[in-house]
């Protein structure tokens, strides 16, 4: 026999824990003669290895007492079945978030590398809905979808972007649509919720470059290298221009943040990032 203060150091639970699973009606210690001390037999203590056995399968309290008592076997296969389910979905999930944090780490490391590249590259397709707006600093919040409390629950999928139509002017560059993005690969594979406010930004060429930059995001000098670019090579631009948020360093660099954009155009050349 067992005292509760020996159970407790062979199973590192504390014996508040192990009243909590007595009153639960999940282990049944005997008491001593005197009825002052909880004594385990090998048959408490067999209850108590089934009890965490189950909490580690993941298992809550609440439906032990039929997996070890009321419900038998039949019950206890059934709910082993659905934790097979959820950790098979659960695998899955975790296959994805590791694709993407390898795609991010690398985003990251091209940042560092090559801080002021321009290149043109066939773009994964995108899903995102529109959170705010801002017209001349004034910005206004209003998801227009009404996903955006879901599609937070996907992170670290969505990131934070926005969309202007034009950069070629100071008060085209000052009106911008406020968004939640997601790769479309990721929307499909987890299952996203959509509607028909949802837009897609298809697959196609870009003009790709990260920006650094400190103060407003839309601020007109951050992307005088693009203007130049453009006008250099008359590109023509087919659609609004969307730049994602990666990262930023506000105590090294005194506000420094990091963004990615994609501009579609028409005109294509050879200058591909390898």
């Amino acid at each position: 026999m067992l005292k509760i203060k020996e159970v407790s150091k062979i199973f590192d639970m504390p014996p508040e824990t192990l009243r909590f699973i007595e009153r639960q009606g999940l282990v049944h210690p005997s008491r001593s003669g005197d009825g002052q001390y909880r004594e385990y037999d090998i048959k408490a203590f067999g209850e108590l290895f089934d009890y965490m056995k189950l909490r580690g399968i993941g298992i809550p309290v609440k439906e032990i007492d039929a997996c070890t008592h009321s419900g038998g076997l039949s019950y206890l296969t059934k709910r082993i079945l659905r934790e097979e389910e959820y950790l098979k979905k659960e695998i899955d999930r975790m296959e994805l978030v590791g694709q993407y944090l390898e795609e991010y780490r690398r985003q990251i490391e091209f940042i560092q590398d090559n801080p002021s590249l321009i290149w043109i590259e066939r773009q994964q397709a995108y899903r995102y809905i529109v959170t705010g707006s801002s017209v001349g600093g004034n910005e206004t919040y209003k998801d227009q979808s009404g996903l955006a409390t879901q599609w937070r629950k996907y992170m670290p999928f969505v990131s934070l972007g926005f969309q202007t139509s034009s950069f070629f002017t100071k008060e085209e560059v000052w009106k911008t649509k406020w968004i939640f993005i997601v790769p479309e690969k990721y929307a499909q594979a987890l299952n996203m919720p959509m509607n028909d406010q949802v837009g897609v930004i298809e697959e196609q060429n870009c003009l790709c470059a990260y920006a650094r930059y400190t103060g407003s995001i839309n601020a007109y000098g951050c992307f005088d290298f693009l203007r130049e670019e453009i006008n250099k090579r008359s590109y023509k631009v087919r659609e609004s221009m969307t730049a994602i948020r990666l990262a930023s360093e506000t105590e090294k660099t005194g506000g420094m943040q990091y963004i990615q954009l994609l501009v579609p155009i028409e005109k294509t050349y050879s200058n591909y990032r390898e």
